[in-house]
């Protein structure tokens, strides 16, 4: 959730909520460094994980077939909490 709320969080300076909502981020991006770009994530997750992962959380939807996955509504109002705290 760090991750996700630190991509919101740079995105939600130069866009719209419409435009954050319909923003893609690529799936091989979750193990990228960080600092590269990514989510940092090590561990080799797979397509089915993260739908799963996905279809639990509500945060982020997931496009296998574009490769993509995308923060949802409710992944921003989480993201949001997380600014006030």
């Amino acid at each position: 959730m760090d991750e996700l709320y630190k991509k919101y969080k740079d995105l939600s300076k130069g866009l719209s909520h419409e435009e954050i909502l319909s923003h893609g981020f690529s799936i091989e991006h979750i193990s990228k460094e960080c600092s590269n770009g990514g989510f940092g994530l090590t561990a080799n997750i797979s397509n089915h994980t993260l739908e799963r992962f996905a279809n639990g959380s509500l945060y982020i939807r997931v496009d296998s077939q574009a490769g993509k996955l995308y923060i949802t509504t409710e992944g921003i109002i989480a993201c949001r909490r997380i600014r006030t705290l």
